[in-house]
């Protein structure tokens, strides 16, 4: 399970393991009564592979650009034609750019891991009209519940 975490869930900036040991504090720690934590990470990696989100956004024409502007409304559309449920976006100001860029894309599910849901907040620091979908990325996407 590590070689597979470290293959498709590495920290980017950082060491995968304490980016890991972060995720599960915030989102695997609640629903350990239901999920244990090995379990809670195999999860994640399943999740990815049957909603792997830089191939979804691709089929949407929905590419990492340094320079073309997508609509946020087209980047939530895209996931939740995928999965039938709204994510999450993160964005961060690019001051160098001064444009919103993607930071995170979350996909939120039921505390038992069993579902996706809608995600609470769909646009939380994205605003609601365009955005860059960077090249290089700072974070990995991942699954929230």
């Amino acid at each position: 399970m590590v070689q597979a975490l470290h293959s498709d869930w590495p920290n980017l900036v950082g060491e995968d393991f304490n980016f890991w040991k972060t995720q599960w504090t915030k989102h695997g720690g609640c629903s350990e009564a239901a999920i244990p934590k090995a379990e809670y990470f195999n999860l994640t990696l399943h999740l990815y592979e049957q909603n792997n989100l830089l191939n979804i956004l691709e089929k949407e024409q929905i590419v990492p650009d340094d320079k073309k502007l997508y609509n946020v409304s087209s980047v939530v559309a895209a996931v939740h034609n995928h999965t039938s449920h709204d994510p999450e976006l993160s964005c961060y100001h690019d001051p160098k750019l001064n444009v919103t860029a993607l930071y995170q894309i979350r996909i939120c599910l039921t505390s038992n891991g069993t579902s996706l849901i809608n995600c609470p907040k769909i646009d939380v620091t994205c605003g609601d009209e365009s955005l860059l979908f960077p090249k290089e990325k700072k974070e990995k996407y991942f699954f929230n519940n």
